[in-house]
């Protein structure tokens, strides 16, 4: 179970998953913004002051729909960011309880279950996190952040 060698080493930023945490408006959007080929998620309004290319998000629905549209791979972006990963975490929790409460009343159709895992950030009035990835497909089971 103990590693017998050390991990190499990954030099490119675009070779790393990076989450952003700080307190409000001290610049995590702006930093990530930097990145190469960006696309923010937006699970909040809070862009209106950087030139950015964005996708707004209101529900688990619209994450999972555009993070398919991601994982296609037919676009110029090289770099995703979901701003912010507390608000994505918000409409997790909220899309499950919804399936929790419509499985558990009688129904004449049948209903089909999902199971999601995700892990959130601690949320506070001061602090917000960005998370970003990079764009290329990647796998249903890993948990992609900046």
């Amino acid at each position: 179970m103990l590693p017998t060698a050390k991990t190499q080493a990954k030099p490119a930023l675009a070779d790393m998953t990076v989450l952003v945490y700080g307190q409000t408006k001290i610049g995590k959007s702006t930093f990530c913004s930097q990145a190469d080929g960006a696309l923010f998620l937006a699970t909040e309004p809070g862009l209106n002051a950087l030139e950015v290319y964005q996708v707004p998000i209101q529900s688990w629905e619209d994450l999972l729909n555009a993070s398919a549209e991601v994982t296609e791979g037919k676009h110029p972006f090289k770099t995703v960011i979901i701003d912010t990963i507390d608000n994505a975490y918000k409409f997790c929790t909220d899309y499950i309880t919804r399936l929790k409460r419509s499985s558990s009343t009688p129904s004449t159709t049948p209903t089909s279950s999902a199971r999601i895992t995700s892990s959130g950030s601690a949320r506070s009035s001061t602090s917000r996190t960005s998370a970003t990835a990079r764009a290329t497909p990647w796998s249903t089971t890993n948990s992609s952040g900046c």
